[in-house]
């Protein structure tokens, strides 16, 4: 069912409203805002108004169409979302939602989970639930990981590679990250690529990190522990290199012209804030304060009010709100850390040298490849793409080989002359006995290297 913006909030759908006056100044699972519109989930059901800045000016709340829950779109409307598919749109298809345990929204777009951890989407200037994140052929249902906290993204504007060369979007990005229950995965979708959750994305310190709080905007991430900390950077598929239309390069440099197309990896680090000045709650939120990616707020909840800062530069200050709030803890002295994912690989002689694979985890990159030879010691740095193309009896990465300018020696100077270069594309190759790393251009020869997986 389309229902038109002008209509919304005029029908009836004015049930008992949740009492609720506050201002939605903050993110949580319970509680989101564009800027047009805030929504709040009571007892399973999503309730919504048009956005206001002052308590004077805000308007009652009502059920978010139809039922303040999804509800599947007119037989017209399935059809049409569903063309170029096989076979017939049976009628019924879908599937309706369970009680409702959690809502994000950026942008338009709404996203809404129900206690399966099912996923359901809609835009918010024009009302039509889907039962699937991504359009396209019908397949397994989206679903997060139970008690996951889910963030929302919808980015519309370029963006800056790390060598600080300008990127459009073809259309909109549009991300779902999840924080496991844990803490200690950040996993990501974007809608152009079909309906999974199987990308994965570093957390601080290596994966180390323990988040108790996410939140995103325009593809900024941000995540928070029981210590105060915040990290914050860009991530999406783009900016990731997991664009199959764009052209990425690991070779650093700004560009201009015909090839200011071709965008810089690595993908930019996390970045650490200041930690947080008082006790909060464990909820976070970052907002688009302007059009370029640094252009960003950061609020975290405390009694009384929130603190906030500019992503970039900056101190956390408290806003009064006079909102109390009872789940309001110190920070914990020492921050929750799990054990780091990397892994050490002995790997084979190489043109007389001996070699090792350190800090080696795929999904937290880079990783050193130690030549030594001689008593002379060269650390090589192994970038890799934090996707994984899945093969038939393993897993095939893209990536780097890069020497740095700062080697000496006449170790240094002899891998300059096999490699060729500074810098080497390469594939790695993964399976359950080893990892190889060769050149991606099928005409050289080097590298070859091999480590053994223990």
């Amino acid at each position: 069912m389309l229902v038109p913006l002008s209509s919304l909030l005029m029908v009836g759908w004015l049930a008992a409203a949740p009492g609720i006056s506050e201002v939605v100044r903050t993110k949580s699972a319970n509680a989101t805002f564009t800027d047009a519109f805030e929504l709040r989930l009571v007892d399973g059901k999503i309730w919504w108004r048009p956005r206001s800045t002052t308590a004077s000016a805000l308007e009652p709340w009502t059920l978010f169409p139809k039922d303040g829950v999804p509800t599947p779109p007119s037989k017209l409307a399935a059809v049409k979302e569903r063309l170029g598919l096989r076979g017939t749109v049976r009628a019924g298809a879908f599937d309706a939602a369970a009680r409702l345990v959690a809502i994000a929204a950026d942008g338009d777009d709404l996203v809404a989970v129900d206690e399966r951890q099912r996923v359901y989407t809609t835009r918010l200037d024009r009302v039509r639930w889907s039962d699937r994140f991504a359009p396209g052929p019908r397949g397994a249902p989206l679903r997060v990981p139970s008690g996951s906290r889910i963030a929302m993204s919808v980015r519309r504007q370029p963006y800056l590679d790390v060598d600080g060369n300008a990127h459009a979007p073809d259309g909109e990005v549009a991300t779902l990250y999840a924080l496991t229950s844990d803490g200690a995965r950040l996993l990501f979708s974007d809608r152009r690529d079909k309906n999974r959750l199987e990308d994965e994305l570093c957390l601080p310190e290596r994966g180390a990190f323990r988040g108790a709080a996410l939140a995103a905007t325009a593809s900024t991430v941000a995540v928070l522990d029981d210590a105060g900390r915040v990290f914050t950077r860009l991530a999406d598929y783009d900016s990731l290199g997991h664009d199959g239309h764009a052209f990425y390069s690991w070779r650093r440099e700004r560009r201009t012209g015909a090839r200011s197309e071709v965008r810089s990896l690595p993908p930019e680090p996390w970045r650490e804030q200041p930690p947080l000045p008082g006790p909060f709650a464990r909820e976070l939120t970052v907002l688009a304060a302007g059009p370029s990616a640094g252009a960003r707020e950061l609020r975290v909840p405390t009694d009384g009010g929130y603190f906030h800062k500019p992503m970039q530069g900056g101190a956390w200050a408290k806003v009064v709100t006079g909102v109390a709030r009872h789940d309001v803890a110190p920070a914990a002295a020492l921050p929750t850390r799990g054990p780091r994912r990397t892994k050490m690989l002995p790997g084979a002689i190489w043109h007389g040298a001996s070699t090792r694979l350190q800090q080696f985890d795929p999904v937290c990159p880079p990783a050193e490849v130690v030549v030594e030879r001689d008593g002379e010691r060269v650390m090589l740095e192994l970038w890799m793409r934090e996707n994984l193309e899945r093969l038939a009896h393993g897993r095939e990465l893209s990536g780097a080989l890069v020497l740095p300018a700062s080697a000496k020696g006449a170790l240094a100077t002899d891998l300059r002359a096999l490699l060729g270069d500074t810098t080497v594309e390469v594939k790695i190759d993964i399976d359950e006995r080893r990892v190889s790393v060769r050149s991606a251009n099928r005409t050289r020869s080097e590298p070859r290297l091999n480590f053994t997986r223990r």
